[in-house]
């Protein structure tokens, strides 16, 4: 009897601390889900393949649990660790494009991620060279002189990195986060780039990373500040932003040599194979990536020709590396990956979802 009523009762009392535990961890994962950081996303993207929330069973896990979380998604420690304090989510000091100010706070977990994974990459990209204010020109004839067809969306990524410029290709967000074509970050006087668009074609992601380059090169952040592209397109609101006109401008001068240029027909072109054989012809005489044809000249034709030129596209690049699979390849081969902590950097490739099997 005696034997038994100590066995229920150490068990009560384990039993009990296990509900505490976790009710706390419960908790916490709660209190994300309140500020948009779903606990599936934590799982998959955050924590450890060997996390167990079963490693919380102490102050010291709880800890544990708090630290990695608040290290990979720049948040306050402090406010994840105390369950009376509200989360915040910080992304640094932005300049918000394309976004209504209320829109604007929508973003701000993705842009805190992007933060985290740019500052990672920056780690592991020790050196560099100053790139502001040059030309879109002097961009283009460098990667022209080492043998590149054109700027396409591999050679302008070799560019940056080789210019000690990180280019990210992030995909991965919780759930409820609203995330943006693009950013342009600086941080500790450096800068790196991430796109964030999902699509399967080079010539998107080509055009909204030669739209960052466009905002480094002109200068636009002359201090630790990100800008943040809600939405890309050619000359997009450049009455209301001339900073985004700019952009733009230097973008098409990146990829054509002209900073003003537009591709039209005397009339408009219904076939799909019609256009990709007409990009492929003059992007092979003029050193011109023949998606940024098809898109450019899509432009000039308005928002519902877009379905000709997403078709004309995927004739284009058939047999081509998806836009995705080009930035991570980069990732992979420039990024000094012995540099980074070994869950940092295992963090980097999940959220980029980049293979580094063979980088340590």
């Amino acid at each position: 009897m005696i034997l038994r009523d100590n066995f229920q009762s150490v068990f009560s009392v384990h039993f009990d601390w296990s509900i505490n535990i976790h009710t706390a961890v419960a908790n916490l994962y709660r209190r994300l889900s309140d500020v948009g950081i779903d606990r599936p996303y934590l799982k998959r993207f955050v924590l450890p393949e060997w996390w167990d929330d079963t490693v919380a069973i102490s102050d010291a896990g709880q800890a544990d649990l708090c630290m990695r979380i608040a290290r990979s998604l720049n948040l306050n420690f402090r406010d994840l660790l105390n369950p009376e304090r509200k989360i915040e989510v910080t992304s640094g000091n932005c300049l918000f494009k394309h976004a209504k100010n209320a829109d604007a706070e929508e973003f701000r977990t993705a842009v805190s991620i992007c933060l985290e994974a740019a500052r990672l990459a920056l780690l592991g990209t020790p050196d560099y060279r100053e790139v502001q204010d040059i030309s879109g020109n002097q961009v283009r004839d460098e990667i022209l002189a080492v043998g590149a067809d054109w700027p396409g969306l591999r050679e302008l990524a070799n560019w940056c990195w080789r210019s000690g410029v990180p280019v990210l290709h992030v995909p991965n967000f919780p759930t409820k986060a609203k995330k943006p074509d693009g950013l342009l970050l600086r941080i500790d006087g450096r800068y790196a780039i991430v796109v964030c668009k999902k699509s399967r074609f080079q010539a998107w992601l080509l055009f909204i990373l030669a739209h960052e380059m466009g905002h480094l090169i002109r200068g636009h952040l002359n201090s630790d500040t990100i800008i943040v592209d809600a939405k890309i397109g050619q000359d997009a609101d450049a009455s209301k932003d001339i900073q985004e006109a700019e952009a733009s401008s230097s973008a098409i001068e990146i990829l054509t040599g002209q900073a003003d240029l537009r591709y039209r027909s005397a009339t408009v072109m219904r076939s799909p194979l019609a256009l990709a054989s007409a990009a492929v012809r003059v992007g092979k005489k003029h050193s011109v990536e023949p998606g940024h044809i098809i898109l450019n000249y899509s432009h000039s034709q308005g928002a519902s020709y877009f379905r000709f030129g997403n078709a004309a596209l995927k004739i284009a690049e058939n047999g081509q590396k998806s836009g995705t699979a080009v930035l991570q390849n980069a990732l992979v081969e420039h990024l000094e990956w012995d540099r980074l902590p070994e869950e940092s950097a295992a963090f980097l490739s999940r959220i980029t979802s980049a293979d580094t099997t063979n980088t340590r």
